[in-house]
């Protein structure tokens, strides 16, 4: 028998965490559905193990949850805790765009500005540009936070994304072009290294968001 690789095992996990968590945001895998760890390893042609790792991490971020007797199940997502989750984003992510708009390169930030407009001019269909958006979405508000160097800081906003990720999904298709021009605006402001205009656009964001997604739920 072959001795596992940690290396290989590591992207197994990795792998298992991206799929389910993409079959959660998308709600392949509803609220309240069953996660055992056997049938899902036997349906992603892998081990136990990083189905348990990866069913971990996912726990971790308050996309599942465990309940005595029950096992691991798809988290049900309440207004509680969006409103809960954003209100710590609130705190923590208009100083941190300040931070970041002293020490973000200009050239990075030019990139991912083109990456938003590409998205709103393309001709892919409305979906593929939703997805496209979120995924962008996501990579803007970790580049923030970590542009603040505090790893502590990172791990914890780290395990809000996918709290965050699966209420915005609800919301992507109402505020879609407003969340795009408010994107562009807090990119616009990091190129500028203007920080009280960077806290103020990315304060604006989120209670905006915030607000939406209340009226959703």
């Amino acid at each position: 028998m072959h001795a596992s690789n940690p290396v290989e095992e590591t992207h197994r996990s990795l792998d298992v965490y991206q799929r389910l968590r993409q079959e959660i945001l998308s709600l392949q895998l509803k609220p309240g559905t069953g996660l055992l760890e056997r049938p899902l390893a036997k349906r992603l042609g892998v081990s136990r193990t990083p189905v348990r790792e990866a069913l971990q991490r996912l726990e971790a971020e308050g996309l599942t949850r465990r309940y005595p007797r029950i096992g691991m199940v798809v988290a049900e997502l309440t207004m509680r805790e969006v409103v809960e989750a954003f209100q710590i984003r609130e705190f923590v992510e208009p100083p941190a765009a300040a931070i970041a708009s002293q020490v973000l390169q200009r050239e990075d930030m030019a990139e991912l500005l083109n990456q938003f407009k590409q998205v709103e001019s393309s001709d892919a269909d409305v979906a593929e540009k939703y997805t496209r958006h979120d995924r962008l979405d996501d990579r803007l508000h970790d580049i923030v936070i970590e542009a603040t160097g505090n790893s502590r800081l990172i791990e914890i906003m780290g395990n809000l994304r996918g709290l965050c990720s699966r209420a915005r999904s609800y919301g992507t298709r109402i505020r879609y072009q407003e969340a795009t021009r408010e994107h562009q605006r807090l990119i616009r402001a990091l190129m500028e290294r203007d920080a009280n205009k960077a806290e103020s656009i990315m304060r604006r964001h989120l209670i905006a968001a915030r607000n939406r997604l209340v009226q959703i739920f």
